[in-house]
C-alpha cells in the first residue's frame, strides 16, 4: 500500500472518528442517556422543551429535515405524566413507521422514544398522466393491460 493511500486512509478514519464524537459531544449537552439513532433518549435535567423546542433542536442539532412536520397523533394522560405520540410528515406526507412519543412528567418533557427519520430527501411531487401510470405499470409486471381509468367511491 503506498503513503499516498495510506494517509487518505488514515485522514478518512479521524474524519469519521470527528464526526463521531462531535455527534456524542452534542447527545452530552441535551441528554442524560440516549441512543445513538435516537431511539431512546432521557433529556438532562435541565433541559425544558416544549414539544416544538424539542423537535426544533433535532432540526438544528441531528439533521432532521426542515421539511418535517411532527403531528400529535395521540395522547395518553396519566397522573402527572402526558404521553404524547408525534407522526413525522415530510412535506405534507406521512412518513410510515415515523413515530416518536414524548413521555412528560409535571409539563417538562422527561425522555422519548420511537423512529424518527433524519436521512430523507425525496421529491414527493408524484403527478403522472394515466398513460405513464399504465406503461410503468405494465413496464413492472411484464403484461399488456388495455384498461382506462376508473375512479372507484364518491369521487
Amino acid at each position: 500500500m503506498t503513503q499516498s493511500l495510506q494517509f487518505r486512509l488514515f485522514s478518512l478514519a479521524f474524519l469519521f472518528v470527528s464526526i463521531a464524537g462531535i455527534q456524542a459531544q452534542q447527545l452530552d449537552t441535551y441528554f442524560k442517556e440516549a441512543d445513538p439513532k435516537l431511539s431512546w433518549v432521557k433529556l438532562n435535567d435541565e433541559m425544558t422543551f416544549t414539544p416544538q423546542s424539542f423537535f426544533k433542536m433535532l432540526q438544528e442539532e441531528f439533521g432532521l429535515p426542515q421539511e418535517t412536520e411532527m403531528k400529535i397523533a395521540s395522547t395518553v394522560n396519566e397522573t402527572n405524566w402526558s404521553h404524547t405520540k408525534y407522526q413525522q410528515y415530510y412535506k405534507g406526507v406521512p412518513v410510515e413507521g415515523a413515530q416518536y412519543i414524548l413521555h412528560e412528567n409535571k409539563k417538562r418533557i422527561d425522555h422519548a422514544n420511537g423512529v424518527i427519520q433524519t436521512q430523507i430527501n425525496v421529491d414527493i411531487d408524484t403527478r403522472m398522466s394515466v398513460k405513464d401510470a399504465l406503461f410503468l405499470a405494465e413496464k413492472h409486471v411484464g403484461v399488456k393491460h388495455d384498461a382506462e381509468a376508473i375512479i372507484h367511491g364518491d369521487h
